[in-house]
């Protein structure tokens, strides 16, 4: 009997690897994988382009009520304006006041129980 060798010469190795790159079950594995990163590379970026609008309409949002408030405050400003305070006095016809008396007590009056 004639002894086969038992090691795997280079060529061997390397036609191994050319048809496991050509079989059918290799490919299908590897377009599986194309598909299921493809699928999940639109799904990320959907995700992001929906976060992304909607950030923006937060910001416009912040924008407005940054808005409303500064024009409260000058209605407020307004309101309390000491033109605008006398007009009420005269529309509700109150009396200023013109010689106030102030009560002063003694500084060592407490009251008791």
């Amino acid at each position: 009997m004639v002894a086969q060798p038992t090691h795997i010469t280079m060529r061997q190795k390397k036609l191994t690897g050319q048809k496991m790159l050509l079989s059918s079950s290799f490919r299908f594995v590897i377009l599986g994988f194309i598909c299921v990163f493809g699928v999940l590379y639109v799904m990320q970026t959907s995700t992001l382009s929906a976060k992304s609008y909607e950030m923006n309409d937060l910001k416009q949002k912040a924008q407005l009520l940054e808005q409303d408030g500064k024009e409260l405050d000058c209605q407020i400003a307004e309101q309390k304006s000491i033109k605008n305070i006398e007009e009420k006095i005269r529309l509700m016809d109150l009396v200023g006041v013109n010689d106030a008396e102030y009560v002063s007590l003694p500084s060592n009056v407490v009251a008791v129980r």
